[in-house]
């Protein structure tokens, strides 16, 4: 017995058009090919999980993934080299041609942060490590190559000014430290800075990822 909520089978179907008057026909046709051609046909199972943007950066080739709605066009990290003057922002930020860039594997104190010296005396810590990457900087070009891009749009770089490597300067001097949970690559700067007692190393301080979360 045929069951009138389940659609023709194509033999029935093709009988059915063959019997519709020319006009109906035709009609009938392209409201198929409409329907057939609005389905999604590039869609292909993949593995592997997302970033904060979205992308399966692990993926060939690169691409993402937009919410619901979202009718942006998303990009992969921006990689390209980036030189200027730059400005510093704090002690592991720097703004080059208006673009803030955050120094890959480092973290310094915080602008605020107070943290003692081996005399056991108070001192802004944060303020110090900023002045100590301005006065390295200086007036000199420096080239910055991005990594990624954080979930606050800084791109996250490898800065260098001639042939130092500014991000390893500045953990080696003992202004920043090793940003491990990102990054393994300064650990032996930093591992000779508290060696030395440089910096942060000659007294008392809070690391930075933890004073950011009320540790005073």
């Amino acid at each position: 017995m045929h069951n009138p909520d389940l659609p023709p089978r194509p033999r029935r179907l093709a009988s059915a058009m063959t019997r519709l008057p020319a006009k109906r026909r035709d009609l009938a046709l392209i409201g198929m090919v409409l329907v057939c051609w609005s389905f999604p046909t590039g869609a292909v199972a993949h593995t592997g999980g997302v970033n904060a943007q979205g992308c399966h950066a692990g993926s060939q080739p690169y691409h993402c993934h937009r919410a619901q709605g979202d009718s942006r066009t998303s990009a992969p990290p921006e990689t390209s080299g980036l030189t200027g003057t730059a400005s510093v922002i704090d002690g592991d930020t720097l703004a080059i041609h208006g673009h803030r860039i955050r120094l890959h594997g480092i973290d310094a104190p915080e602008s605020g942060q107070i943290c003692e010296d081996a005399g056991g005396r108070s001192y802004r810590c944060g303020q110090v490590a900023a002045l100590a990457l301005a006065d390295r900087i200086g007036r000199r070009p420096v080239t910055c190559i991005a990594q990624d891009t954080d979930r606050y749009g800084r791109r996250i770089a490898v800065c260098e000014q001639g042939d130092v490597d500014l991000n390893a300067w500045m953990v080696a001097g003992g202004h920043a430290l090793a940003y491990r949970r990102y990054s393994r690559d300064y650990v032996g700067e930093e591992a000779a800075a508290r060696d030395a007692g440089r910096g942060l190393w000659q007294g008392r301080f809070v690391a930075p990822w933890d004073w950011r979360r009320g540790a005073r």
